[in-house]
């Protein structure tokens, strides 16, 4: 959509041009009169750049902060010099205006939520880094005061949320899948550090530290979601999960998920297969083996059960 912006913008701007110089004019001689078009051009060649140029990924992920701040300015700038220069696009403008500021709204509302970090503890190697926390009311909007309990964030399985840590960024919103079921007792995530000087491995960083000084339940967290389209396991009688590394993390919730409803008798589903392929060393292989195995004849057993 970007993309097409930048182009549409362009296409308006040379036709305009071409127009004008047939007639042996340009554009600001033969409207003198009309200012907008200074303020058009520059909110327009703003838009040009944040959007095609720093919103590439190579910027996104490296100068994040730059990006987004570009990125809002050059809508806040383009959107009113639109509506300045040409009178009728209101029209066009109002209802991507209209859900625009109502999306942000409620990310908002949800972003206010208290999140309770309840532990953060380092596996494999220290690469994978298990996030758990609580929120106010499980995330729900418009709860009483008396009744915001830290809960696990209402879910699907296979959603994902977008993470917000101020000690490391204010602007910086990354999205990571929820790894734990709705019925587990916190909401997990999973984190693999991507490196140092990367927002995963600054993340690992900040909470190593925190736990080694005995204040993790003071790290500050903020929340957005739950977003994606939860698995409909009620469609199909068979189900086959195929996860890679660190990938597992929402297949687990849901796998997991399926486990819980296969013990309460409520699984339509009649066999559920997960094939998982990660690098591991020996000696954890032989746990996760071991400890797969168990899952599985339990699991397994469940949905004899079940059927």
């Amino acid at each position: 959509m970007g993309n097409v912006l930048v182009l549409l913008v362009a296409s308006h701007a040379c036709v305009m041009y071409l127009a004008t110089k047939s007639r042996g004019l340009t554009p600001f001689s033969a409207f003198p009169d009309n200012y907008t078009l200074g303020l058009i051009a520059c909110a327009s060649a703003l838009a040009a750049v944040a959007v095609g140029v720093l919103a590439r990924g190579w910027v996104r992920e490296r100068h994040h902060e730059v990006f987004l701040a570009f990125h809002v300015i050059s809508m806040a700038t383009l959107c009113p010099a639109v509506l300045w220069h040409a009178t009728g696009a209101w029209k066009f403008c109002l209802s991507g205006v209209v859900l625009w500021l109502a999306d942000h709204a409620i990310r908002f509302a949800r972003a206010c939520a208290f999140v309770s970090v309840r532990s953060a503890v380092t596996m494999g190697a220290g690469e994978v880094l298990r996030l758990s926390y609580a929120m106010d009311s499980g995330g729900k909007l418009c709860t009483k005061p008396n009744g915001r309990k830290p809960e696990p964030l209402l879910h699907g399985m296979g959603q994902h949320v977008y993470l917000n840590v101020p000690a490391i960024s204010a602007l910086e919103w990354h999205p990571f899948s929820i790894s734990s079921a709705a019925e587990d007792g916190v909401t997990t995530h999973h984190i693999k550090s991507r490196g140092p000087a990367t927002f995963t491995g600054r993340l690992h960083a900040l909470c190593a530290n925190a736990a080694a000084e005995g204040r993790i339940d003071k790290l500050m967290l903020n929340i957005d979601g739950p977003y994606g389209v939860p698995l409909e396991y009620e469609r199909y009688e068979k189900i086959i999960f195929v996860a890679g590394g660190i990938g597992i993390t929402n297949i687990h919730s849901s796998f997991k998920t399926l486990y819980v409803l296969a013990k309460a008798g409520l699984l339509p589903v009649t066999r559920v297969h997960l094939i998982w392929a990660a690098k591991v060393t020996i000696h954890e292989s032989s746990k996760l083996l071991l400890h797969g195995s168990r899952a599985c004849d339990e699991l397994n057993h469940a949905f004899v059960a079940a059927r």
